[in-house]
């Protein structure tokens, strides 16, 4: 594992989130679950939708869990249904697309126009070209993800190499990295914009919104909502940047985050914190 993603001091956690929260936005990978691509169990997801389920009963007070992430759509839509996140929409594509599984619809950002969005076949087949043994995600239509598995320094050099091909051509897009990918997006699309159309559309204070994230993608969420949480395992840029960092990594530390800052009932985990503290099983 890249040293940048071991969490290296823990700030003392504040008392409260902004009151009321009203929403509480959650990046996937690395947060609500592993980054490798390996195996999970459904009951992996049943905390954070136990958690959604009370927030949607009746007369409940609990803000509802919506993500945000870089996955597709499909992905998206699979993932929302495992965590019961059926009433916000969700942000895919690091903000090129939402999409609402209540009206099984996605909507582009406005900047992902039909001429923007035939550069990108053009632009996967150069990368490809130049980069034949690439690994590309499959199914995006507002972005171009690389996928490289050895991670740390491996996707820095990718990084490196994708901005050369970019330059070169003088494609107008950003590039960005997480634990294992390298991200290439239009510059006036994040999640941070998303979101921000989102909260306006259901008018929704932005400072009463909670969001959890752990690679430099989730970012712009910090500059929007009024308070930003994350697991351990963040990267030490999204640490220093945190209102709160949780001595708990990935899903353990959504649950850490949504039993400090909510007036959720207990939730269960298991294991052990990087620190090696034992976890209760009720928490």
């Amino acid at each position: 594992m890249n040293p940048d993603f071991i969490p290296a001091s823990l700030p003392t956690s504040p008392s409260s989130a902004p009151a009321p929260l009203e929403l509480i936005v959650c990046d996937n990978d690395g947060c609500l679950m592993p980054e490798a691509p390996a195996p999970l169990d459904v009951a992996h997801f049943e905390p954070i939708a136990a958690y959604n389920r009370q927030a949607a009963a009746e007369g409940s007070a609990l803000p509802p869990l919506t993500i945000a992430t870089g996955r597709p759509v499909p992905f998206v839509e699979l993932l929302l249904r495992l965590v019961h996140a059926g009433e916000f929409p969700a942000i895919c594509e690091h903000g090129a697309l939402t999409y609402s599984l209540a009206e099984n619809m996605a909507r582009r950002d406005p900047a992902l126009t039909a001429e923007r969005r035939g550069m990108l076949p053009e632009l996967r087949e150069d990368l490809h070209r130049a980069n034949p043994d690439w690994i590309f995600e499959a199914g995006k239509e507002g972005m171009v993800s690389v996928y490289v598995p050895e991670g740390g320094a491996a996707v820095d050099e990718r990084v490196e190499t994708v901005r050369e091909l970019i330059d070169a051509r003088g494609w107008p897009m950003k590039v960005n990295r997480t634990v294992t990918y390298v991200n290439l997006t239009f510059p006036e699309i994040d999640k941070g914009v998303a979101l921000r159309r989102l909260l306006t559309d259901r008018r929704i204070d932005a400072r009463h919104v909670l969001a959890i994230g752990d690679t430099a993608g989730d970012l712009p969420l910090r500059d929007v909502c009024g308070f930003f949480a994350c697991p351990a395992n963040a990267t030490a840029e999204v640490r220093s940047a945190a209102d709160y960092v949780s001595h708990f990594a990935e899903r353990d530390g959504v649950i850490d985050i949504l039993r400090r800052f909510t007036s959720a009932p207990a939730l269960s985990r298991t294991g052990r914190s990087p620190s090696g503290e034992d976890r209760p099983g009720e928490v």
